[in-house]
């Protein structure tokens, strides 16, 4: 428990009655031998995104197969880590533990959100019992929990938001201030008896470079903030209630009324990284808590559209994700829909650029940690209704967050009947889950969940 006591003793914030009793409960679960978030695990609900490379983003024919990474959430909003998988007596694998939802596969015209006339798909998942390497747990994770012992692995995030000129048109409504408070509220720990609670840095991406006056919450009570290896205030705040309520009001507090010129997006990740990174190990490189970069990016890097203005930061971008001695940080990229104007050859080396810092947090090849996610908008998934921008937006948050303790890689064959070639399709479609003889609950929650990849048929 050496890890875990000097962390508290590191903040003051915590030594207060509530640090007490959340020691006291702690030590009782020690002695008692449980694991508070592994005891029972109920898949609630199966999350997933296509993998973020070019060719696996966006499948072609009217017939293949569709790459995904997925996410397996429990029924207190948690991830079930995939090494929880990987310990249990019974091997876990698609063939026995995961299926198709019935009735839930819809095909999309991509164009326009609504349902496909007379298109259908036929799906099937492929059975991966030859594949080692289809269950990905994040080593950062996996440190952070061994060091937790019996309690939740804490985590580090720092979240951009794109504050540029662009952003505004296509979200004129601010869901990038407004969904984020939803997710903060509901998905960050704020219950020191389960364990050590989140930490969450907002930077505002804008005016083409990021400086310290765009770490939302630097200036923060030093008390209500995680502090690292350095001793020094980053920006993250503790998601204890009071926590929660500053960073939520300064999210809603947004607007489009501040937003200037171009997002330094590759700049601020570089900055994210670094401090990230710091509050995430402690000054004897113990890991105290799983880091994460989560942009919200509605529009290209400052460089690309004022080079002669701006830095090239994509290379220190990567540099800072990657970290030395495997301390690495993922970055995960949520992006809007193609802002207008932009050519669609731009919006694609945009999108792989993202998922090139997506892949430098790993430990080689295929095995990366990070991931793009795609907000999809005005979806007709279920007929006669849309769901809403926001709604996407928050998804694909919450997906981020729960990625953060690894990945199933799942493998879909797929016919289209009906596809007109050279259009694009989504598909969506739900999944079941079987974990410890416990099948998925057919909550209200679950019924809405939907995996989606496209198609160019």
């Amino acid at each position: 428990m050496n890890a875990f006591a000097k962390r508290w003793k590191r903040f003051g914030f915590y030594g207060i009655l509530g640090g007490w009793l959340a020691i006291t409960s702690y030590l009782a679960a020690c002695q008692a031998n449980v694991d508070l978030i592994s005891e029972k695990r109920i898949i609630d609900k199966i999350e997933g995104s296509p993998r973020c490379e070019q060719g696996l983003r966006v499948v072609e024919g009217q017939s293949g197969t569709a790459t995904l990474r997925v996410y397996l959430v429990d029924d207190g909003s948690e991830e079930i880590p995939p090494g929880r998988l990987q310990s249990t007596t019974t091997p876990f694998t698609v063939k026995d533990n995961l299926s198709l939802r019935p009735n839930t596969i819809r095909v999309i015209d991509a164009d326009t959100g609504a349902q496909a006339n007379g298109v259908t798909a036929n799906l099937t998942l492929v059975d991966q019992a030859d594949s080692a390497n289809w269950i990905q747990e994040n080593p950062n994770y996996a440190l952070v929990k061994q060091n937790a012992e019996n309690l939740r692995a804490p985590r580090a995030v720092s979240l951009l938001i794109d504050m540029s000129e662009t952003a505004a048109g296509p979200d004129f409504s601010m869901t990038r201030g407004s969904s984020p408070t939803g997710w903060l509220l509901s998905v960050f720990n704020q219950n020191q008896q389960r364990g050590n609670l989140d930490a969450l840095a907002v930077l505002l991406m804008k005016n083409n470079l990021f400086t310290r006056t765009d770490n939302l919450f630097l200036g923060t009570d030093t008390n209500l903030q995680l502090i690292g290896a350095s001793a020094q205030p980053r920006g993250f705040v503790v998601t204890s209630a009071d926590g929660k309520d500053i960073l939520s009001r300064g999210l809603l507090n947004l607007s489009n009324g501040t937003v200037n010129l171009n997002a330094p997006l590759y700049g601020t990740v570089r900055e994210a990284a670094v401090l990230t990174r710091d509050v995430s190990w402690d000054e004897s490189a113990n890991a105290i808590s799983n880091p994460a970069v989560i942009a919200l990016s509605l529009s290209q890097d400052a460089h690309v559209l004022s080079p002669k203005d701006v830095a090239d930061d994509f290379a220190n971008a990567q540099a800072g994700l990657r970290g030395q001695n495997s301390q690495f940080v993922p970055f995960m990229g949520i992006t809007y829909p193609k802002p207008a104007g932009v050519k669609n050859e731009a919006w694609e080396d945009h999108l792989n650029k993202l998922c090139e810092l997506a892949r430098v947090a790993g430990t080689g090849g295929a095995n990366y940690f990070g991931q793009v996610f795609f907000v999809r908008k005005d979806l007709e998934i279920v007929t006669g209704e849309r769901r809403e921008l926001q709604n996407s937006v928050r998804d694909q948050l919450d997906m981020a967050f729960h990625a953060m303790g690894g990945w199933l890689e799942l493998k879909v064959s797929y016919q289209l009947s009906g596809a007109q070639a050279g259009k694009r399709y989504l598909v969506a479609f739900g999944l079941n889950g079987k974990f410890l003889g416990e099948t998925t609950e057919k909550s209200s929650k679950n019924n809405e969940s939907f995996l989606i990849f496209e198609v160019k048929s």
